[in-house]
């Protein structure tokens, strides 16, 4: 997958999950049975993990990605993290599962959110394995000769973002 796609992909994955889990956060998980809980005695501490932490590390990955920062892949892949996490717990903190109830459509979003959490995340650290694809998934937009349109800085290996050696002062 060329730099191009990877970043497509991730834009469209990022905003699903932000979308998704916001709107979930809202409306979904308040009208879930409370009877389903194993241990909490209302939905408040999954509604507000669901809408913050993999709601919002989404929509934070997504905006630093439009924005070409240097640390969208590192939010990009808590991003993914964050809802692969939500949904183990989602999966050992409810009595009605995938596991326990397979015919019910719904729940089929408890592995596939997982599943595109872990492609997001291995993608993104795969990536980052072969640094010169990694440092353009998420290099700020550097003009030809010019400074960085986010500001200036090195990448992880101590080039400038135009590519050319850093100069310390």
């Amino acid at each position: 997958m060329t730099q191009g796609r990877t970043r497509v992909a991730l834009v469209v994955l990022l905003a699903l999950q932000a979308a998704g889990a916001i709107f979930g956060a809202i409306f979904v998980v308040p009208s879930q049975p409370v009877e389903h809980l194993k241990v909490l005695p209302d939905y408040t501490i999954p509604a507000l993990a669901l809408g913050l932490l993999v709601g919002g590390s989404a929509l934070l990955g997504l905006t630093l990605l439009l924005f070409r920062s240097r640390y969208a892949a590192a939010v990009a892949i808590t991003a993914g993290v964050a809802v692969m996490v939500f949904e183990i717990v989602e999966v050992t903190g409810t009595t009605v599962t995938i596991f326990t109830d397979p015919g019910e459509p719904a729940l089929w979003q408890q592995p596939l959110w997982f599943l595109i959490g872990l492609a997001m995340t291995l993608q993104l650290t795969f990536r980052a394995v072969s640094a010169d694809e990694a440092d353009e998934i998420a290099r700020p937009y550097a003009p030809p000769g010019g400074q960085s349109v986010l500001g200036g800085g090195a990448d992880v290996r101590g080039r400038g973002v135009d590519g050319g050696a850093q100069v310390s002062s």
